[in-house]
This record gives C-alpha cells, structure tokens and sequence, in this order.
C-alpha cells in the first residue's frame, strides 16, 4: 500500500483526470473566503509554472531536430550522446503530470458569489492537494537532473569548440544547453514557490 502511494505520488505517469485515484478529485465543501483563497493562490500558481515551461518545451523542440539530424554523423560521439540524455531529461520534467492535477484542482474549487456560506463553495480534496505538491517536489528532482545533463552537454559541445570540430553545430549546442541550464534553474524556483504557497493554504 504504501509502495502504490509513494508511485502514484511520484512516479505515476498522469495524462488525465481518469489517471488519478477514484474519488481523490472530488471536490469537498468549504467556507467561501476558502474557496477564494485557494482559487486565487492555485491559479497564480499555474500561471508561473506555465510561464517557466514554456521556454524549456521551445528548447526542447529544437533539440530533438539537432538530435534527429545529426544521430547518423555523430551516432556514437560524447556531445550526442549528452544532447540525447538532455532531451530525455526534458521530457520528463515536461511529463510530471503536474498539468493534469492542477486541472482536477481547478475543476474541484468552485466559489459561490451569494455568500459565505459553505452550499455552493468547494475546494480540492486534502488527497489532491498533497499528491500535487508530491508532484511540485518530484518535479523539482526531475528539474535538477535536467539541469546537470545541460551541464554535461555543454561541456561536451565546449569539448568541439576547444578542438575546432563541427563549429556550427557546436555553437548552437553549447548556446541551446546555457538556455535549458539556466531555465531549469528558474523553473525549479518556480517550482519552490509554488510548493510554498499551496503548503500555506
């Protein structure tokens, strides 16, 4: 049980709301300065994650047509090599399946502008919300490896520059690799905050 709980929470790919577990997107009742509250914070939330992934999705569509290009020529060299971890790296942090949590929280949260009553007013269940920020931290951990494999594919492309090999390819590789390095970066900060604000509410 407690194996089942950790994958769903971590591990678990969700591509839908039918993914999730029967009856943790229920949405339960709630006073309506809750509703509102979380509302508020959980679409300030969605909005900074969309913000930072965005950029390392545009990187990650120039990065597989380098990879498919170039895997005949440089099918066994280091630089490759790391460009192809890079990509897998980033198709993990943009597959977390946060997307899919934050849509069954936003479904679950409705606010009734009548009053302050708890009729009409609801919010994510508690089992939602700690399976999203479950997911806020393995997103994070998919971030940082990200991030080391930029690291490791711009060494490699700053290895062809050194020795004057493929320039024009290495140029282009060494930029592409900066721009995920440092946009996993702020999205891993993205990614703190927003685990911070959904823990306060």
């Amino acid at each position: 049980m407690e194996n089942a709980a950790a994958d769903l929470a971590f591990n678990a790919r969700l591509l839908s709301a039918g993914d999730l577990p029967e009856g943790m997107a229920a949405p339960v009742a709630a006073m309506r300065e809750d509703a509102v509250c979380f509302a508020a914070v959980l679409q300030g939330c969605k909005a900074a994650l969309e913000a930072e992934q965005h950029p390392i999705s545009s990187e990650l569509v120039l990065l597989k047509r380098i990879v498919h290009r170039n895997k005949s020529q440089h099918c066994n060299s280091m630089h490759l090599r790391r460009l192809i971890q890079l990509r897998i790296a980033a198709e993990r942090v943009l597959a977390s399946g946060l997307g899919t949590i934050i849509a069954s929280a936003e479904a679950a949260t409705h606010e009734d502008p009548a009053g302050g009553s708890v009729r009409g007013n609801t919010v994510p269940s508690r089992q939602l919300l700690d399976l999203l920020l479950a997911r806020l931290v393995a997103a994070a951990v998919l971030s940082q490896r990200a991030n080391r494999a930029a690291r490791l594919a711009f060494r490699a492309n700053e290895e062809l520059l050194r020795h004057a090999l493929f320039m024009p390819l290495g140029v282009t590789c060494l930029a592409l690799s900066a721009r995920v390095l440092r946009q996993t970066v702020r999205y891993r900060e993205a990614l703190a905050e927003c685990h911070l604000r959904l823990s306060a509410v």
